[in-house]
């Protein structure tokens, strides 16, 4: 990188000196120095001011304005940087207990090991305002509905920063900026899984562009984008005649923020639109908040136009002591008559330790937690101790609505879970959660027979990410 010399009286006095020294070098004392004055031939002093002037030229062609000073700085020569990183999580659930209802629908629904998300990723930067990310998932099952590969493509972006009038600019596979369970990675999340609501969001990441900004305080933020409404993996990266598209946005406010986000009040709200695509069929089914198992709430396949999404968030953090909670509201275009649909979720939690869920004002999502003291030897200044990590508990109760008489499925109706949690965390890196769930449902008897069903899951993840 070099740095271009002021255009002041004095920056340019230097550059004539530098410029004239083979000159003056055949008088025996420097101007100013002495009586005598050395006298240039004019060609001299027209090739002088001609070499300034194309100094002077080559300085505004390449300049570009320094963030921290107001000098100009030639930044053509910086090439990409490059950070690798990854994630493993690996989960054990156990189906603890069903009730007749639940087992006459499901049957005796077996435990599972899985890997739940192997990861690897490459991000970085380029020329001061471009970034990109590149990171794929391994499914040692394979994929279903994704080809046979067993690798999905998870983000795959480039975007460019500072962007008059847009700021941040997206293009390529990533996700849709809509809710804030969403937008928090799941490295951060409080529970193993994300609540049940979340399937109306369909799936986070689709290919297309988006746009984010803030105010200067950051106390404003937006992003808002369109995507393809299938994933391209679906079709082998083949896109169809009419693959459906989807408009999203959100903004969000921290009306309240202090100590640097220890204590703060976030308020969002996201909207979605949505085609169908081609082949107008829409299904609705949830999991109760595991990985695998059994849908135990089914719309079934239905006949549907369009999909419209209202989603309201907001969190509280005070200290210590976290408040989250979402409520979503679905519309189905159908073809006969609207669907409406509804879900909702609210957690809370709280660090037994001391620490404070880290937040980004600047995009309005949760981020890693640095524990006051890790775990196991630590050195202090008395030498070696015993560290501890970090110690959260948390609590949460969702519920989805798919009960309207519109539905075919056999298993229409009403989800609710209630979950604890404790998590551990070692270090920033890695961190062990145990998952308590207990799910019951209220089934439209016309679609079944059984009218309710319960469950309890136990579930336990060890999470390494780097």
């Amino acid at each position: 990188m070099r740095t271009w010399i002021s255009s002041s009286v004095p920056g340019t006095f230097v550059v004539l000196l530098v410029i004239a020294c083979p000159v003056l070098g055949q008088s025996d004392t420097l101007p100013g120095t002495s009586q005598e004055t050395v006298t240039l031939p004019s060609a001299q002093l027209d090739a002088i001011m001609q070499r300034l002037e194309a100094l002077e030229a080559q300085k505004v062609s390449g300049k570009q304005k320094s963030s921290e000073t107001d000098e100009w700085q030639d930044v053509s020569a910086e090439k990409w940087t490059i950070k690798l990183g990854g994630r493993a999580l690996a989960d054990y659930v156990m189906f603890a207990d069903q009730d007749a209802g639940n087992q006459a629908r499901f049957g005796d629904i077996d435990n599972y090991f899985e890997w739940r998300r192997l990861r690897l990723k490459a991000d970085g930067e380029g020329y001061g305002v471009y970034f990109y990310k590149l990171e794929l998932e391994f499914e040692p099952e394979g994929a279903t509905g994704l080809g046979d590969s067993g690798v999905v493509t998870r983000d795959c972006y480039v975007g460019i920063k500072e962007v008059p009038w847009l700021g941040t600019v997206t293009i390529g596979n990533s996700k849709q900026p809509i809710s804030l369970e969403i937008l928090n990675s799941s490295n951060y999340i409080s529970f193993m899984e994300r609540s049940l609501p979340r399937m109306f969001l369909v799936e986070e990441r689709r290919l297309g562009v988006h746009a984010a900004n803030h105010i200067p305080s950051e106390a404003l933020t937006w992003d808002y984008g369109i995507f393809l409404a299938k994933p391209v993996e679906e079709d082998h990266e083949v896109i169809s005649d009419d693959p459906g598209v989807r408009l999203v946005g959100r903004v969000v406010t921290t009306p309240y923020y202090c100590e640097g986000g220890r204590h703060f009040v976030h308020v969002g709200l996201g909207g979605a639109w949505q085609t169908v695509g081609e082949d107008n069929r829409w299904r609705w089914r949830s999991r109760p908040e595991v990985h695998e198992g059994p849908y135990f709430i089914d719309s079934g396949t239905f006949d549907s136009g369009s999909l419209y999404t209202l989603n309201l968030e907001s969190a509280l953090n005070w200290g210590a002591f976290s408040l989250q909670s979402e409520v979503y509201y679905n519309r189905n275009k159908a073809m006969a008559d609207d669907i409406d649909l509804y879900g909702a979720y609210a957690e809370a939690s709280w660090f037994l330790t001391g620490e404070s869920r880290p937040y980004s004002r600047s995009r309005g999502v949760f981020e890693r937690l640095k524990p006051h003291t890790n775990f196991w030897l630590v050195r202090g200044s008395d030498g070696l101790d015993m560290g501890w990590g970090a110690w959260q508990l948390a609590a949460r109760w969702s519920a989805v609505d798919l009960s309207d008489a519109a539905f075919q499925g056999a298993n229409r109706g009403i989800q609710h879970d209630m979950s604890v949690g404790v998590n551990w965390y070692w270090n920033p890196n890695v961190r062990w959660m145990v998952n308590w769930i207990h799910t019951w449902n209220d089934y439209d008897v016309a679609a079944g027979g059984y009218t309710d069903g319960q469950a309890d899951i136990l579930a336990v993840r060890g999470q390494l990410d780097f």
